[in-house]
């Protein structure tokens, strides 16, 4: 078996934000290779990896390989770059964090000198690549580069882990890990199921869409994470870290369809696997894009407790991720046999 931590330390090092995947695209496509019964990567970007037999697709896995990040709008005469967001970070998460840009290039995230930190918006903000004029600093940077921030995955007490894209690379891994689970065990699948590593759901889950239609498959899951109750003086929430992966029961873009989550709580139940439960009024995943498309489509998911999402410090505890992978196996077992 992959080790967990070495396994999301080589997926989070990935700098690969919405639009532009080819980074994390090729090395999960190496990763599962050796479990693949085919691949391939649909025209949106999309890594579609199969497993199982048949020729319609009986269950969809869908997790979002996509990391926030900026991209370059102007360029002025000192050198210094004016930037738009890719995906939801807050501008006070962006300040004084490093970026690294989709040609290399390497810079900073600083702030107009008369702005507090109460007025901040991504106007007042500013990446410093160490130009001294706009000839030198287009000629480093064309207008329309994309970026990810900077910030290595480091383990966090004995069991955790912090850094930046663990949404949704914890997913991911969650996925690959099950693959791996599945062909050391010899599972005679008798049903397809699709693994879809996904594009853009940072803005708007956009290459769900696309996948859904495409394969119309009986059966969805989507493998993301979700808000963590457990930080002082946040919200009521009763989904904490290190207590098992949480069964999807709502967010904001759907209403797990009930066969979906009972199915998953007997999984749980019949193999002894702790799980929680999600429920969140804001957010959605994959699984809100897939639900009405083609007619409608059973679509629920599983959840890795999170703290500090959409920040460049998102944190998650190792073993939510190998317990939503067992859990993600078994129902796998259970939906394609």
């Amino acid at each position: 078996m992959y080790d967990t931590f070495k396994l999301l330390k080589k997926l989070c090092g990935q700098q690969s934000p919405a639009g532009h995947e080819e980074n994390i695209r090729e090395t999960i496509s190496e990763l599962v290779a050796p479990m693949a019964v085919s691949m391939e990567t649909d025209v949106m970007g999309n890594l579609l990896v199969y497993m199982g037999s048949g020729e319609d697709c009986r269950l969809l896995v869908a997790t979002h390989m996509d990391e926030n990040g900026i991209i370059a709008t102007y360029c002025d005469p000192q050198g210094y770059f004016r930037f738009s967001r890719i995906g939801g970070i807050p501008p006070y998460t962006a300040l004084h964090q490093k970026v690294v840009f989709t040609n290399g290039v390497t810079g900073v995230i600083q702030k107009d000198g008369d702005k507090k930190l109460t007025e901040l918006t991504f106007d007042n903000l500013y990446v410093d690549i160490g130009a001294s004029s706009d000839k030198e600093g287009l000629k480093k940077l064309p207008i329309g580069t994309a970026g990810s921030f900077v910030s290595p995955l480091e383990r966090i007490g004995s069991r955790k882990c912090a850094g930046k894209a663990l949404d949704n690379r914890s997913g991911c891994a969650v996925s690959i890990l099950a693959m791996q689970m599945l062909a050391e065990a010899g599972a005679k699948l008798k049903g397809k199921v699709c693994f879809a590593f996904t594009v853009q759901e940072e803005i708007g889950c956009r290459g769900a869409k696309i996948l859904a239609e495409q394969l119309r498959p009986a059966a969805a899951l989507a493998v993301d994470v979700t808000i963590a109750g457990d930080e002082p003086n946040c919200g009521k929430n009763s989904v904490v870290l290190g207590k098992g992966p949480a069964v999807k029961i709502m967010d904001g873009s759907i209403i797990a369809h009930p066969e979906i989550r009972k199915m998953l709580e007997d999984v749980a139940e019949e193999n002894d696997i702790k799980v929680q439960h999600e429920i969140i009024t804001a957010g959605g995943t994959d699984a809100g894009a897939i639900q009405p498309t083609a007619g409608g489509i059973k679509a629920g998911g599983i959840a890795i407790p999170c703290r500090y999402i959409h920040t460049t410090n998102e944190e998650v505890a190792m073993s939510d991720v190998e317990g939503a992978a067992t859990l993600l196996t078994k129902a796998i077992e259970k939906m394609c046999n």
